[in-house]
This record gives structure tokens, C-alpha cells and sequence, in this order.
């Protein structure tokens, strides 16, 4: 078993036509045969996402040197470590390495035991005969898997015992689950299957007819006619800006704020301060993510705001856990909500209203609750009630709002995502959303 380890683990990947005498692959093969280039770093790491989350394993993938090229995706917090660690970690690139070759050697998936003992499989991605790396996925514990499964532990005996294990990390270790044989066998091929059928994809990306590369040709110039659109509207919105003037338009409320003072106006003063306030982050300073310290904060200044124009006929509450306050989420999430509670809970009942927003996390999930004890009418009532504004008056932008909320939602987490609003009439609404605590990569 040692030496056919040892030849795993030494075998260059790939065709020999595709190598330079040295064994590493040619610089044209590299340029345009790799796997960012042709799968796409942000698909594989979706792919890994939902794969992950039907069969519990942890994934990555890898190149053909046996290095990380995607984020690590579901990995246990035993493994993150070990990955983490300098020579730990080396063990693993090792693992990736010998996985690499057996599976490229019977041109299948191989399973065998990390390491550390963990049971893991590696999926070898060809695409015109060329290995350019490998899926890997597992981490678990297994008890009943056949003697014959290669285990690593042995091949690297004397490098694992220069570095033992802690109290903690044989704790992390112990909390692994553990998963039967022929079940990850079904779920490695689960995987396997996903990877053929991406690989498959790129070779007909690759061997396009006359009539699919015209079809191409056309939608590469409408993207650059679109993209060309875009830079005209951002330089309109530009030029908007420039006349709106949002410095000057901040800096003389704050000169009001100031005057209110003065004249001994001290809640003029404090509502034009805080219209300051909300103005600067809104239309200045947008950003598409935000920490959630920066989401309430906006909120909460909006609502001290409606405090002091509606008096003791407004209340309202702001309940979340401080260890969330700096988790990144979209913006403007909780404000669209809030402004609905406020404007339809304070229009359609004399009596005071409380608005209550809390944060939870709900597994992997953010949870998001506005509560109102408005008059809880319904969307079709509500749009009744004020149709003889004709769609001009607040509450219609409030809408606007939550609809393009909506929009933005679905572009991050297109189906890993809800919002709902619940009316009950005399009681209220509830309105909800349900958001990964992890965004998607490459959002920031």
C-alpha cells in the first residue's frame, strides 16, 4: 500500500502531450485550459454551496498542483484548523495530491481516509483529456467502510506524530459526524455525476458551431452595447449628483440645526440633525453591504426622527444580539420594512402604534422580524384605502422600496432567501426575512 501511495502521490497529472519536459503543463495549456477560466470561481463555489447543503459534506476544489482555488465550503471546525496550520496543512495538500492521482489513474472517483482519518473523496475534472484539478468532498467519520480503502494515517505516521493532537482539537474531532459507508458511496457519486455533467458543459462550450458562435458573437455585442448604456446613465447620474449638490444641501441643514438651537429650538434642532444624519448615509455614502450596527443605526435614526413628529403616539423597540451587530448584510434591508410599519401603522389607526424589530440567528440563517400593532389591513386594503391619491403619496415609494429589496434579494441569493409580511386585521403586521448569515463570494 505504502509504495502505491508514494507513486500517487509523485504521478504528474494530464496527458504527456500537454507537458514540457520538466512534467508541468504547457503555459498555453495553463492560459487557457484551467478551471477559474472555465467554470467560473463564483459557479463552483455555488455549486459547492448547494451540493454541501443536500449532502452534508464539506467541499472544495482544487487545481492540479493539489491548491485550494475556490473558498472552503461546509468544512468542520476540526478541519479548518488542521488546514490552517502550517504542517497540518501540508498533509492536506498532500491528501489533495494522492486523491488527485487515483482518481485521474481509473479516470473515477477514489475514496479513501485523510490523514487524520476522516473519510473523504476526490472527483478528478478533465476536460479534453486534460486533469485540471480535482472536486473534494467528505470530512466525516466512518466506522464501517472495507478494510481495503486506503488510509492515509499510515503513509504519514511520522508526520502526524509531530504534531498530536490537543484536548480540543480531539473534542472538535469527536464532533464529526459520523456517516455509513454505502451512504457516502450514494452521495460521492452524487457528487461525481455533478462534475461530469459541468465538464460536459465546457466541452460544448469549447466545440461550438458556425450558427452558436454567431449567436454568441451577438449577445458579446449587446453586453458591450449594455455596458455602454450603463456608462452613459452613470455619467447622467453623475452629472444629477452635481447639480443636487448633497454637500451643500447636508451642510445647510446642519447650519439650520444649528440655528434652531440658538433660537432655542431644541427639537427643530435635533429632528434637522438627524435629517442630516440619514441624508449623508443614504444618498452620500451608499454602499450595497453594510454591518448590521450600521443597518439599525439608520433605522433607529429614522424612527427617533417619526418619534419627535408623532410624539407619544409612536413608540418603538430594537432587540438584537450584540455578537450580530457586525455581521455584513445587505443594505437598506430593515429600513423599507420600518418606514411601512411606521407610515401604514400611523395612517389607518388613532390609536399609538410600537413598532418592535428584532435580529436572531435562526441556524444559518439571519432572521429579521418588524412587528407593528397597526390595523394589520391587507396590501389589496391598503391600496383601496389610498387609491384616491392616485399613487401619489408615501407610501407608495415606501413600496417601490420594498419591491426593489425584493429584486436585490433574489439577484444575491436567488432561491436561499424569503420575505414575507403577514396582516392580521386589528392586530397588526408581522413582516419577515430570512437571509444566509454567509453572503454569497465575491459580495462585499
Amino acid at each position: 500500500m505504502s509504495s502505491d501511495l508514494d507513486d500517487s502521490l509523485n504521478r504528474p497529472a494530464g496527458k504527456p502531450s500537454d507537458r514540457n519536459p520538466n512534467g508541468a503543463l504547457d503555459e498555453d495549456t495553463i492560459v487557457h485550459f484551467n478551471i477559474p477560466r472555465l467554470f467560473g470561481k463564483s459557479n463552483l463555489e455555488k455549486i459547492q454551496s448547494v451540493v454541501s447543503k443536500a449532502t452534508g459534506l464539506a467541499l472544495v476544489t482544487v487545481d492540479y498542483k493539489g491548491e485550494p482555488i475556490t473558498e472552503l465550503t461546509s468544512f468542520t471546525p476540526f478541519c479548518q484548523e488542521m488546514h490552517d496550520e502550517q504542517d497540518t496543512g501540508k498533509l492536506c495538500r498532500q491528501a489533495y495530491v494522492y486523491g488527485a492521482g487515483q482518481a485521474l489513474a481509473s479516470q473515477d472517483k477514489c475514496v479513501y481516509f485523510c490523514p487524520c482519518g476522516l473519510l473523504e473523496v476526490a472527483v478528478p475534472i478533465i476536460v479534453k483529456n486534460i486533469h485540471l484539478g480535482s472536486f473534494y468532498g467528505g470530512q466525516v467519520r466512518c466506522e464501517n467502510a472495507p478494510k481495503e480503502i486506503a488510509n492515509l494515517s499510515r503513509l504519514f505516521e511520522a508526520d502526524l506524530a509531530k504534531c498530536p493532537l490537543n484536548a480540543r482539537q480531539k473534542k472538535k474531532y469527536k464532533n464529526i459526524p459520523v456517516y455509513d459507508y454505502e451512504r457516502f458511496l450514494d452521495l460521492s457519486e452524487l457528487l461525481a455525476l455533478v462534475v461530469r455533467q459541468n465538464c460536459q458543459a465546457c466541452l460544448t462550450d469549447q466545440s461550438w458551431p458556425p450558427t452558436s458562435r454567431m449567436e454568441v458573437k451577438s449577445l458579446r455585442d449587446t453586453a458591450a452595447r449594455l455596458e455602454n448604456e450603463l456608462a452613459i446613465k452613470q455619467s447622467e447620474l453623475i452629472s444629477i449628483k452635481s447639480r443636487m449638490n448633497f454637500h451643500f444641501l447636508i451642510n445647510s441643514l446642519s447650519s439650520m440645526a444649528n440655528l434652531a438651537l440658538i433660537e432655542e429650538s431644541p427639537r427643530t434642532s435635533e429632528m434637522v440633525s438627524l435629517l442630516a444624519d440619514h441624508l449623508k448615509q443614504s444618498l452620500v455614502g451608499y454602499k450595497f453591504v453594510v454591518f448590521l450596527a450600521e443597518e439599525l443605526n439608520y433605522v433607529e435614526r429614522y424612527l427617533k426622527m417619526q418619534k419627535i413628529r408623532y410624539g407619544n403616539l409612536l413608540n418603538y423597540h430594537i432587540e438584537v444580539a450584540q455578537e450580530l451587530t457586525m455581521r455584513k448584510i445587505p443594505t437598506q434591508i430593515i429600513g423599507p420594512l420600518v418606514e411601512r410599519a411606521v407610515f401604514y401603522g400611523l395612517s389607518t389607526v388613532e390609536a399609538p402604534l410600537t413598532v418592535t424589530v428584532t435580529v436572531e440567528q435562526k441556524g444559518a440563517d439571519l432572521l429579521i422580524k418588524v412587528i407593528d400593532n397597526g390595523s394589520g389591513l391587507s396590501e389589496e386594503e391598503l391600496t383601496a384605502r389610498f387609491a384616491a391619491f392616485q399613487n401619489d403619496y408615501e407610501g407608495e415609494s415606501i413600496l417601490m422600496s420594498i419591491n426593489e429589496l425584493k429584486h436585490r434579494l433574489d439577484r444575491l441569493f436567488v432561491n436561499n432567501y424569503s420575505i414575507e409580511i403577514n396582516s392580521v386585521p386589528g392586530h397588526g403586521t408581522e413582516s419577515q426575512v430570512h437571509i444566509p448569515m454567509r453572503l454569497p463570494a465575491g459580495v462585499f
